[in-house]
């Protein structure tokens, strides 16, 4: 599960997010650790909120007794920290916003101010009494995560202005195939000269021959099947191969698409949002291996998710995006 779960501009920023936590930053340089203004317990309950309701829709408050994959660490203290990663990475670019964008005073105009207000105006009325009271946040707390949230977002904009994601077809393309898989050499071959015969039904040969239980296959593009049989990408619809040989095995394709156009769709947006993220994690270690921002507060040992059901609140970011999501432009 990402660590937010919607769509737009949102998905986005969390996928970058979670690429930077997960990856590792290569051979470290010295480092500075930087003083900044901390998060007020009511400004991080924001975000605290969001994922505790996201996880419990999904798998029930019964999560937060369960422990996470290592068996070990509670999902309770596994998700808090998170969070705090998160909001580490959101401050990092809130520094870099405002010692590094030229003329940074100005990004933020009073169109975007008073679009901000609205958002977090928004998001304020839609709270419940039960949300309210766990949050505990007030209009400027929600303000103020909403800037730094736009700011967080303009600086990833602005790290990847120039950088060339546009995928061709040929690097993203999707086929479909039947296959019929055989051990026996000889065997391969005669059954491949059958299919030469005039009116030769290739399924029936596959359900009567194949030693494979799979007869449809999708290949995508750079994808292990592809790397093995790179021949079914010179198939036409209704073409057949000669007899492949790969690890003693021997195979017989018949190309049934020789372009799905909605899975290389798919595979293309995939391929450019990895070399985003990819281009992204370069940027941001550049800059925050020598900007270290860790938050201290002993606020974060006080937090608990279980026992909270009055809360439900989980549309910060689609409030968001609702305003920003099209401008912004990061997906």
């Amino acid at each position: 599960m990402d660590l937010f779960n919607s769509k737009k501009l949102k998905s986005f920023f969390v996928a970058l997010s979670l690429f930077v936590l997960s990856s590792c930053s290569g051979i470290k340089i010295p480092n500075v650790n930087r003083n900044v203004e901390e998060y007020k317990k009511s400004e991080a309950m924001i975000f605290v909120s969001q994922l505790k309701n996201e996880y419990e829709s999904t798998f029930g408050s019964e999560i937060w007794g369960l422990t996470s994959g290592d068996g070990q660490t509670r999902y309770e203290t596994y998700v808090i920290s998170n969070v705090k990663k998160y909001l580490e990475v959101i401050k990092t670019l809130n520094l870099y916003f405002s010692t590094e964008i030229e003329n940074s005073s100005k990004v933020i105009s009073s169109t975007i101010n008073s679009q901000i207000m609205r958002v977090a105006q928004e998001y304020l009325d839609g709270l419940s009494k039960g949300d309210r009271d766990y949050i505990g946040c007030s209009l400027e707390d929600v303000l103020k995560m909403y800037t730094e949230y736009y700011k967080a977002c303009y600086v990833i904009e602005y790290a990847l202005r120039n950088e060339d994601d546009e995928i061709s077809v040929s690097e993203s393309k999707v086929i479909r195939v039947d296959q019929i898989v055989m051990s026996d050499r000889d065997k391969a071959y005669s059954v491949r000269e059958e299919l030469n015969q005039r009116g030769a039904n290739f399924a029936y040969f596959a359900r009567q021959y194949s030693e494979s239980d799979v007869v449809s296959l999708k290949i995508e593009r750079g994808d292990e099947l592809s790397g093995m049989f790179p021949e079914a990408f010179l198939l036409d619809n209704g073409e057949m191969s000669d007899v492949i040989e790969f690890n003693k095995k021997y195979y017989i394709f018949k190309c049934t698409d020789a372009y799905d156009v909605y899975e290389t769709e798919k595979r293309k947006e995939y391929i450019k949002k990895a070399i985003r993220s990819k281009a992204f994690a370069d940027f941001y270690y550049e800059y925050a291996d020598q900007n270290v921002i860790v938050l201290k507060d002993p606020f974060w040992q006080e937090i608990t998710l279980g026992g909270h059901s009055e809360t439900t609140t989980t549309n910060f970011f689609d409030i968001f995006n609702k305003y920003f999501g099209e401008e912004l432009k990061l997906q």
